[in-house]
């Protein structure tokens, strides 16, 4: 750890840590070409191992292949781990992910802290939200995850992403991770600005998705450009003050300009 340790010049890594630390020579052998990814062994725990090449990656599977024989499977036993163990026991866990993404070598492959917030805590299956490279605080997640389970089709409630000016991230806004402190996971901030948007059971008062003065969870983001009402610089036309700006259909989405026009329409008509 001289080299590879906090201070030092190399890749900062840590022992594995669960269950004892165990040596790094346990599974790497920088002194002779292994004809595996990072210098690790041919044969680790007994196990013959295939891991990528000295200049190819390893695939998901051969950290783990649900049968024992991946490189993070050899050493587990069913006294320690309830996943991938080496005699090919274990839940499905995240299957067809790369290990290292959540149990990084630099934190000593310990599990995440991070835990989902209620009601999400009892998804086992983290590939349901996240993709590659998104397995971190305030990564921004794919829309189409999301819609897996609140789209049309999905066993959560329906909802639709903020169509107008453009498509928005739902992570823009929510973080369904961590206690956020807000109702329905609002981030306490939102495009740079401080949100209170309720508590985690109490729901918002209208004067927290807009208060006419730029502060609201509904106006944060709100610029001159695009619209006429509750602009984040606090201008904008007065409109319906005081209304629970929530959504109602969130399946429909209406245009500025086709409302406008409908509008008059029907003023003429009562005329």
């Amino acid at each position: 750890m001289s080299c590879h340790g906090p201070a030092g010049p190399a890749t900062t890594v840590e022992t594995h840590h669960t269950p004892p630390d165990l040596n790094c020579t346990d599974c790497h052998n920088p002194m002779n070409p292994t004809g595996n990814w990072k210098h690790i062994k041919p044969t680790v725990d007994g196990a013959v191992i295939a891991f990528g090449t000295p200049t190819t990656a390893p695939t998901a599977i051969q950290y783990a292949d649900e049968a024992g024989n991946g490189l993070c499977e050899v050493c587990h036993d069913t006294l320690t781990l309830t996943y991938y163990n080496s005699d090919g026991s274990g839940l499905p866990h995240n299957a067809g992910s790369i290990c290292t993404t959540c149990h990084t070598h630099p934190t000593g492959f310990v599990p995440p802290s991070s835990v989902a917030d209620v009601p999400h805590e009892t998804i086992t299956d983290c590939t349901l939200c996240h993709d590659d490279g998104t397995y971190v605080d305030g990564a921004t997640l794919n829309n189409v995850k999301c819609l897996g389970c609140h789209g049309p089709a999905g066993p959560a409630t329906t909802v639709e992403t903020h169509h107008t000016p453009a498509d928005l991230n739902c992570t823009d806004c929510h973080n369904p991770m961590n206690v956020t402190g807000t109702w329905k996971h609002v981030k306490p901030t939102v495009d740079g600005s401080l949100i209170t948007f309720g508590t985690p059971t109490t729901a918002p008062a209208a004067g927290e998705y807009a208060d006419g003065l730029g502060n609201g969870l509904c106006e944060v983001c709100h610029d001159t450009l695009t619209l006429d009402y509750y602009n984040s610089d606090g201008s904008g036309f007065p409109h319906n003050d005081g209304s629970v700006a929530q959504y109602v259909q969130p399946v429909i989405r209406i245009r500025e300009d086709l409302y406008r026009q409908s509008y008059w329409q029907i003023h003429r008509m009562r005329r």
